[in-house]
Parts: C-alpha cells; sequence; structure tokens
C-alpha cells in the first residue's frame, strides 16, 4: 500500500496506482496526472461538494476519452443515527 499525500500536480507517475482519490475543489484540473498515474484498470474517484462540480467534473472525464463512463452517487451523513440505524436525538 502507498499513500501519497501532495499536490498532485507535483507528482511523476507511470502506472503505478489502482487507484487515484481526489478531494479537491478542481480534480477535472488534474485528469491527465491521475491517467498517468493509474494502471490499466485503475479506478479514479473524485469528491466533490457540489452538482456543479460534479457535472464539470464528469463531463471532463467523458471529453478527456481516457477514462470509462463516469458514475455517480450522493452519501448523507447524519451522525444522529447509532450503530442500530435507530435516532439517538431526543424530539422534545
Amino acid at each position: 500500500l502507498t499513500l501519497v499525500h501532495d499536490q498532485v500536480q507535483n507528482g511523476a507517475f507511470s502506472g503505478d496506482f489502482d487507484r487515484v482519490i481526489f478531494d479537491m475543489l478542481a480534480p477535472w484540473d488534474c485528469l491527465e496526472v491521475a491517467y498517468s498515474a493509474l494502471k490499466p484498470g485503475g479506478v479514479l474517484c473524485c469528491y466533490v461538494a457540489t452538482t456543479t462540480q460534479l457535472s464539470k467534473v464528469a463531463e471532463a472525464i467523458k471529453a478527456s476519452d481516457r477514462f470509462s463512463e463516469p458514475e455517480s452517487f450522493e452519501t448523507l451523513f447524519d451522525p444522529g443515527i447509532t450503530k442500530d440505524l435507530q435516532y439517538d436525538r431526543c424530539i422534545q
């Protein structure tokens, strides 16, 4: 397992990674670096906060013609749910 925590633009990669994970404002600006870092069949994961960012990164991935069709899903985090999926909040 290799974890690289740095500005992606500083990296010089050549198919070294199975996964590339971006949690940044503009992942569409770094798609070429991601492509060069990934092994064939590798996975690119981009965390974005807004639908505008999602649209922009999905369109950039499609336009790059280097990746398969992008998929997206939304994750909701609610710290009020406990392990047994019951709400831990009191309604008053």
